[in-house]
């Protein structure tokens, strides 16, 4: 009696189905119905299995079969896999999880609805594989590891004991992921590339060649705009996290611990609070009590931004340091201050240097200090910066970010200018860190609010960094994806330019160029030249000998 096999329907029809096909046949689990993919491939065939509709007819063709498999394939973010699994299950069907029975799955591995594991894979002990996954062909998930949804692990690759990959990566092939190192979310790997730390969300690992080997860490640096009001703290959190910024600020310290009595304010300070005030005064106002931190670390958490905080004094830094942050902000003011540098280079964590107000020998100077004290160079930022609120745009001096660059340390830009243009312009420069002060709104008081975004300015800088990302590229000049198509558009084919006899020489005299360039290309003209006629050409017909 023969074995009962599964309805499966295959959603997606390119050259990933092909290889999905082949997966599913070697099962022997199941009867294919059919393929839907775009509406012109109608009625073509994929590895012998009919494309019966397109995506749009789902609806239509759900109820006759028992289960789906997305087989739409995946060269970076997996937003198409994920709309289309969510399709599915919008319309109450069941994805198919496919094994080729020559991949080696531990009993102790878990693997998500609609993934599909294919030849020759191997997936270890205690792995956790979310729903929707790709772990394509002699891909290697080691004990341990977690791969997150509508990810795709592609051929050779290998993902080390404890590893975790984000929802939506794309880990290219023949790349490696260490031990414990995580990806986040939305995160592409290239081919080949070795990760040793963790890498940040929305990432892009690429070739040496790569101008950008990730994308610019954005710091909406709310600062002491909360006037020492938890309340206005926690929504300036939610505000950052709105905004797409990749951290949210603060400034810790102890007004007795960084300031004396007879200190003066800055006069931007003076202008913007009570002119009587000593800096002393104005700083105990804006503090934040220590035990308003664990809400704002763990508000942080729930609306997936990291939270930072700088430090002005080694009480403050431990304190940080026991809420467990994960890298380390030194201001400008505290750049010269020795004692202190080393002690946040003894933390071994990544730190990052503001530079406002210092020569380039001092800043040769910090460095030394940082990396005497044992700090790893690559555990190193140094951002420009000019501390004058707000900072004459005469004054920025952008063109420090290709200075420090020669520093041998990641570079970025800390602005205090009115508006977004000049952080904008570092991206451009090679900034890979930039920082911002926002507040929640211009008119309320304290020293700082005055010169900082509101909500719609940091929203509308974060998108336009995000755009800029976009368009630095990989530095690689070659026809993008979306010109491709007008390439036999713009471009000209040799054709004959009246009539020319079989036998007859061509020459200058009976060719020239015109479009469209999906013939004999322009580009061979000297090698078709003097070359005899195959056949009869009438004017305006495609050379192709």
């Amino acid at each position: 009696m023969a074995s009962f096999k599964s309805k499966l329907l295959l959603i997606g029809g390119g050259g990933h189905c092909r290889s999905c096909i082949d997966v599913v046949r070697s099962t022997g689990c199941y009867d294919i119905v059919g393929i839907l993919d775009v509406a012109d491939n109608i009625g073509s065939r994929v590895g012998g299995v009919e494309i019966i509709g397109s995506d749009s007819d789902l609806g239509s063709y759900i109820n006759q079969a028992d289960e789906c498999l997305i087989t739409v394939g995946q060269v970076g973010h997996g937003e198409l896999r994920k709309k289309l699994f969510q399709s599915v299950r919008t319309h109450g069907g069941r994805l198919a999880t496919i094994v080729s029975p020559s991949a080696n799955v531990a009993e102790s591995t878990t693997l998500g609805e609609g993934t599909i594991v294919m030849h020759n894979a191997v997936v270890n002990t205690g792995a956790k594989v979310a729903e929707n996954v790709i772990l394509n062909s002699m891909s290697l998930v080691e004990h341990d590891a977690s791969i997150g949804a509508h990810s795709h692990i592609s051929t050779r690759a290998t993902i080390n004991g404890g590893a975790s990959i984000g929802e939506e990566c794309f880990i290219g092939s023949h790349a490696i992921v260490f031990n414990q190192c995580d990806i986040g979310h939305s995160s592409v790997v290239s081919a080949a590339q070795v990760v040793r730390r963790n890498i940040p969300k929305k990432s892009i690992l690429k070739g040496a060649a790569s101008i950008q080997a990730s994308p610019v860490f954005v710091i909406a640096e709310a600062g002491v705009n909360h006037n020492g009001d938890q309340n206005l703290a926690m929504q300036m959190i939610e505000v950052a996290a709105t905004s797409g910024a990749d951290a949210v600020k603060f400034q810790t310290f102890r007004s007795e611990d960084i300031s004396t009595d007879y200190a003066e304010k800055a006069e931007y300070q003076k202008a913007n609070t009570a002119r009587s005030e000593s800096q002393k005064d104005m700083l105990k106002a804006l503090e934040l009590p220590e035990d308003n931190y664990a809400e704002l670390v763990k508000h942080c958490a729930i609306n997936n931004i990291e939270f930072m905080s700088t430090a002005f004094d080694i009480r403050s830094m431990n304190f940080l340091l026991e809420l467990g942050i994960q890298r380390i902000k030194i201001p400008s003011g505290e750049l010269t201050n020795v004692p202190f540098l080393r002690h946040c280079a003894k933390q071994k964590l990544p730190i990052i240097l503001s530079t406002g107000m210092a020569t380039f020998d001092e800043i040769v100077q910090a460095k030394s200090v940082l990396l005497d004290a044992g700090l790893d160079i690559s555990q190193l930022s140094i951002l420009h910066c000019n501390t004058a609120y707000p900072t004459p745009f005469e004054d920025a001096n952008l063109s420090c970010i290709t200075t420090l660059s020669k520093l041998s340390a990641e570079v970025g830009y800390s602005d205090h200018t009115l508006g977004d243009e000049a952080i904008i312009a570092s991206i451009a420069l090679g900034a890979r860190i930039v920082e911002k002060h926002f507040t929640l709104d211009r008119n309320l008081p304290g020293p700082d609010q005055s010169t900082s975004l509101e909500p719609e300015e940091l929203n509308s800088m974060v998108s336009r960094i995000r755009h800029i990302e976009q368009a630095m590229g990989d530095g690689i000049k070659a026809p993008s994806q979306s010109e491709i198509a007008n390439i036999a558009i713009a471009r000209k084919s040799i054709v004959a330019s009246e009539f020319i006899k079989k036998g007859e020489v061509l020459s200058e005299q009976n060719l020239t160029t015109k479009r469209p360039g999906n013939g004999m290309s322009a580009s061979l003209w000297d090698q078709v030249i003097g070359q005899v006629a195959p056949r009869d050409y009438v004017a305006d017909e495609q050379i192709d000998c």
